[in-house]
């Protein structure tokens, strides 16, 4: 398994698939996680580290890491609750297919769906039955039931399992974004940090947020000219290499939110500078040819009489 190929193979379905950033940043993260492992793969990775390190909830990831599955990319085995984490495997998508390798995987996509959706109970004591079990929709860590009292046998339960909790640091997700200008704001900002750096970002919500106060302060900027401000935006992530040290590293959407003046004035002066410098140049060109002085001139200057030819060329 190579790391280039499967993230070159990532983009060239996202050419024919539609991703959107979201399901792209979890793809990224369990790629990252397999290179961590030494392309371990299959590998387990708890669902809360997931969602705390990504910033989004557990219903969210369920959503997400589904389409990824539907995509091809990806197949998963579900967890066990406190027992036994979910396991990953990473997947090479047939070039023949644009919607992914989904022929070569249906069987494992159609076992997910069921057992991310269906609830069910099973019924029967603990000397001769499994406990009554009760699934929670696209919980992959569902604990079972405790047995049913003697008489109760065959009775439904219409008992709820309690809600799971979301880890303290479990940031919420970012509010869908409605104007498509927004999706354009941050595949920008994605594609220029892969070429930078080599992988993808792991954005939070506060960079998410970042990212939407960027545009607005753009668009307004151009007078509520949507493409402009894109355009803005381009040409900012274009020129990063002319910024001063300091900055270049601050390549967070939250950070460059924070040093948006700084770097507004920085990219402003360079190209007054530019420009200034190739007026003098243009000017210097046009600037008429000195005159030479010939020999008569220079004795009648002097007061001083030339004797005998003059040299050829003054």
């Amino acid at each position: 398994m190579n790391y280039i190929e499967l993230i070159n193979q990532f983009w060239r379905l996202r050419r024919k698939v539609r991703f959107t950033a979201h399901e792209a940043d979890l793809y990224f993260y369990l790629l990252n996680e397999a290179n961590e492992l030494e392309w371990e793969n299959p590998f387990q990775h708890a669902t809360t580290l997931i969602c705390a390190n990504l910033g989004i909830s557990r219903k969210t990831f369920v959503d997400l890491r589904n389409r990824l599955r539907q995509k091809g990319l990806i197949d998963f085995t579900e967890g066990q609750k406190n027992k036994l984490a979910a396991t990953y495997m990473l997947l090479y998508v047939s070039k023949s297919t644009p919607q992914g390798n989904i022929q070569g995987n249906v069987k494992g996509n159609i076992q997910g769906n069921i057992d991310g959706n269906i609830q069910g109970n099973v019924l029967g004591n603990h000397s001769t039955k499994l406990n009554q079990t009760k699934l929670k929709e696209g919980d992959d860590d569902a604990a079972a039931s405790p047995p049913k009292k003697k008489g109760e046998e065959g009775k439904a339960s219409s008992a709820k399992p309690p809600k799971s909790k979301k880890p303290p640091s479990a940031a919420q997700p970012p509010k869908a974004e409605e104007d498509p200008v927004h999706k354009d704001f941050v595949d920008a900002y994605w594609q220029w940090y892969v070429q930078k750096v080599g992988e993808p970002p792991h954005l939070l919500e506060s960079d998410y947020k970042a990212l939407k106060k960027i545009r607005r302060y753009l668009t307004e900027a151009k007078k509520g000219d949507a493409a402009k401000a894109l355009a803005s935006w381009q040409h900012i992530l274009n020129n990063w290499g002319k910024l001063e040290d300091f900055l270049q590293k601050q390549m967070r959407p939250a950070q460059i939110d924070s040093n948006m003046t700084n770097i507004l004035a920085q990219l402003r002066t360079i190209h007054q500078t530019v420009t200034k410098n190739a007026g003098n140049q243009g000017n210097s060109s046009r600037q008429p040819a000195q005159h030479r002085e010939s020999p008569e001139e220079f004795a009648a200057r002097y007061g001083i009489t030339i004797e005998g030819p003059v040299p050829a060329g003054g």
